[in-house]
């Protein structure tokens, strides 16, 4: 598919999740499952782009599922910091 000026839609997409790519902090990982996904849409039959949405949202429900994961470890981690810094103050001062 292609915008007014011939450029591939897909090329357009590409590049502006390159370009935004601070803003939306997603890992090269799922850039990269967002770059293949746009690139194959619409190139096939319908059944074949059914099964490529497919395979991309459980990949995406994946990279989802590891996220949670990761998350949840950094928040602990954080957490237990923050109490240990506050107990390390707590004896300094005492």
């Amino acid at each position: 598919m292609k915008d007014k000026s011939g450029t591939i839609i897909s090329k357009i997409f590409c590049r502006e999740l390159e370009k935004n790519r601070k803003q939306i902090q997603l890992k090269n990982a799922d850039i990269q499952q967002f770059n293949d996904f746009i690139t194959l849409l619409g190139r096939t039959d319908l059944d074949d782009q059914l099964k490529n949405i497919s395979l991309a949202r459980k990949s995406l429900e994946m990279s989802e599922k590891d996220a949670i994961e990761e998350c949840t470890k950094y928040v602990k981690m954080s957490r237990t910091l923050g109490i240990s810094l506050g107990v390390l103050l707590v004896i300094l001062m005492i």
